[in-house]
């Protein structure tokens, strides 16, 4: 049986309904190959790791045999002395308001954000969270609003992804071959899209140097491979990724929204697409963070909002925020007990 990153859209008692099957028949007899960037889940379902790095297999350990650390160090092929930045909590003025309308699909919702300030959304699996990032970009038939950014205000119901981008907004989205990136262009092509005009001279691409760009580009994101006449979708799911964020992250955004962000993404990109969401922000950039992971919020958001039924049903902010303080209130287990 060969399951290849089966847990990315389950709840956690998905989760564990899935690991007690695997293990079912793993006891009568049947081989099970696991693929997944969760080490956590790597360690509790599996007996023996195989780790792949740029193509080629770099190891094969028994688990009960391997410390976290050393199986890190095999997929990165370096140690990491952090996997998330040091938290800023320097903010600035408000930059964020949006405002549905009490009969729509997000009905009576608000949400603010700061300059400076990384804001997550989540909840369980479809309680309403993971549509508020399209929402906020033109994809939310249905709901209507009112929208603004510094100050500048559209209507929600009549908002597109042109005029998301001209209020200074840039997304991430969590399906990056669909709706994130042309998969079969070129690195340079992908990177350079949303920046083309400024290559154009007396009415002509000036194609050295947008390449010369590129390539700056690719060292600074440290994409792998180096190579900007790759095509994007033979790139791994961390460097894909990667391509998108350095795609956005190059137009000087007001609003980052990012949707599952890291889904499918190795430890080391990971490690890097963390930093660069902490650098921007601490530069002035609001992020909106869209996440089913407990983990990555409490280590990277100022603010966490939980939803249930398309409603914000709890807040989390500042020393409070922890891993189980989100994971219980996504559950609405009453703190003390469990």
């Amino acid at each position: 049986m060969i399951l290849d990153e089966v847990t990315a859209f389950l709840t956690q008692d998905g989760v564990e309904e899935l690991f007690a099957l695997i293990r079912e028949v793993a006891a009568r007899g049947t081989a099970v190959l696991f693929v997944s960037h969760r080490l956590e889940e790597i360690w509790r379902i599996c007996d023996r790791a195989i780790v792949l790095r740029n193509g080629d297999l770099v190891a094969d350990v028994d688990l009960p045999a391997t410390s976290e650390e050393e199986l890190v160090v095999h997929i990165v092929g370096k140690r990491l002395d952090w996997l998330y930045p040091e938290k800023h909590d320097l903010l600035g003025p408000p930059r964020l308001h949006a405002e549905f309308e009490a009969d729509g699909v997000l009905g009576g919702l608000v949400l603010e954000a700061r300059q400076g300030e990384i804001v997550g959304l989540t909840g369980l699996r479809g309680m309403g969270y993971d549509r508020v990032i399209g929402a906020l970009y033109g994809d939310c038939p249905g709901c209507g609003g009112d929208f603004q950014i510094d100050g500048e205000s559209v209507d929600l119901e009549r908002i597109t992804p042109e005029r998301a981008y001209d209020l200074g907004c840039r997304l991430v989205p969590s399906e990056r071959l669909k709706n994130g990136a042309v998969g079969s262009a070129t690195v340079r092509e992908n990177v350079s899209l949303p920046v083309l005009s400024q290559f154009v001279r007396s009415g002509f691409l000036r194609r050295k140097l947008e390449s010369e760009w590129v390539q700056d580009v690719i060292a600074e994101y440290q994409i792998i491979p180096g190579d900007q006449s790759a095509i994007f979708e033979s790139l791994s799911g961390g460097n894909q990724q990667k391509v998108i964020v350095a795609h956005w992250l190059e137009t000087n955004p007001k609003v980052l929204l990012l949707d599952e962000p890291v889904q499918g993404v190795d430890v080391g990109a990971r490690r890097e697409i963390f930093g660069r969401i902490e650098e921007v922000a601490r530069l002035g950039v609001t992020v909106i963070y869209s996440t089913s992971e407990a983990k990555d919020l409490a280590e990277l958001c100022h603010r966490v909002l939980v939803f249930r039924d398309g409603k914000i049903v709890g807040e989390i902010s500042g020393t409070g925020i922890n891993e189980d303080a989100i994971s219980r209130m996504c559950w609405a287990i009453p703190v003390g007990t469990g």
